[in-house]
């Protein structure tokens, strides 16, 4: 039967679930103004709208594994050699793929396989009995806060890695041989070690710890220079898809209470070293348009002193220019 997915659906009380990748698709029309012909888009940086999509429909693909897979797992079973798969696809389909091509051979049933055999909760289920066992990483990193992977791979490393990425956290490594390359180079920030360490974990990290201290990765410059804070190390870290450095906050106290009062201190200074040199704060407005005026020959501050133009086209206060002229101060009337 074929028809209208709602019509189809409700004639339906069991659902075949296979082990495909199934994408999902969604488009949005953009303003040709901000995006014109031949605009980068970067994946990387996100230089595009990622909300508010419509949603245009699933597809159901496969990548069938090659056909020498199968007979190649079976030698390395014959030989001895246990195979472990590690893909990033979703679970159901990591399990259809390691079934086809006997990584999970016939008649072994994962925890889930009992379950719904015996029809009982996972949660009852013995996993001791479970020969297959298909992990999610994702789950597994949010289901346990606190987790330790031992005899781990440089490949797995990655995985790791890319698996704390995909949940929004911001992902530091530290490493010092070969084998940390590349979850140096893949974490946002790779921390190698100065002394111990190896050059090509050195050549991905991003920092290097001179002294090989763990302890050494918080202080920076910025925190040298910036007050401290006796309860910084319990506060989580900023969320930066949602906590900015640069929020309303701190726009409000830069430029309504910090500005201000910066502005304030700037005209107090202004006003009362010209005040300092006869200039009331009533005859600097306006002054400038007279100090320019070549023609005007006298110029009086607020005490009534006069200021004259001299050779160099600067006015000066006459009595200054009198006990200069005289070689010393001396009393002079008006």
């Amino acid at each position: 039967m074929k028809g209208a997915p709602e019509r189809i659906l409700e004639r339906c009380s069991t659902i075949m679930i296979k082990g495909e990748r199934v994408l999902g698709f969604c488009h949005l029309y953009l303003n040709e103004k901000e995006f014109p012909r031949g605009y980068n888009f970067d994946t990387e940086e996100m230089n595009f709208p990622t909300s508010g999509l419509c949603f245009a429909g699933l597809i159901s693909m496969i990548d069938p594994p090659r056909a020498t897979v199968p007979d190649a797992v079976m030698k390395c079973r014959t030989a001895g050699i246990r195979v472990i798969m590690v893909t990033g696809d979703h679970p159901i389909t990591a399990k259809a793929i390691a079934a086809s091509v006997g990584i999970i051979s016939e008649g072994s049933e994962t925890v889930e396989d009992i379950a719904a055999r015996l029809r009982i909760p996972v949660e009852q289920v013995n996993k001791r009995d479970a020969r297959a066992c298909v992990i999610n990483l994702v789950e597994a990193l949010k289901m346990h806060p606190e987790m330790v992977f031992a005899r781990t791979s440089p490949q797995q490393k990655l995985i790791i890695v890319e698996s704390c990425q995909k949940l929004g956290a911001i992902v530091a490594v530290t490493g010092d041989g070969v084998n940390d390359s590349p979850a140096l180079k893949k974490a946002d920030i790779g921390v190698a070690m100065g002394i111990a360490g190896s050059d090509a974990a050195k050549n991905a990290a991003d920092m290097i710890l001179l002294d090989d201290n763990f302890a050494s990765i918080f202080p920076s410059v910025s925190l040298a220079y910036e007050k401290a804070e006796s309860d910084i190390m319990h506060l989580k870290p900023r969320n930066p898809r949602r906590d900015r450095l640069v929020n309303e906050a701190l726009a409000v106290y830069s430029y309504f209470q910090i500005g201000v009062i910066q502005s304030f201190a700037g005209f107090v200074d202004y006003f009362t070293t010209m005040a300092q040199e006869g200039w009331f704060p009533a005859y600097c407005l306006g002054l400038r348009a007279h100090w320019e005026n070549q023609h005007l020959q006298d110029l009086q501050d607020s005490y009534g002193q006069e200021w004259v133009i001299q050779d160099g086209g600067n006015y000066r206060p006459l009595s200054r220019i009198s006990r200069d002229d005289r070689g010393g101060p001396q009393q002079e009337s008006t």
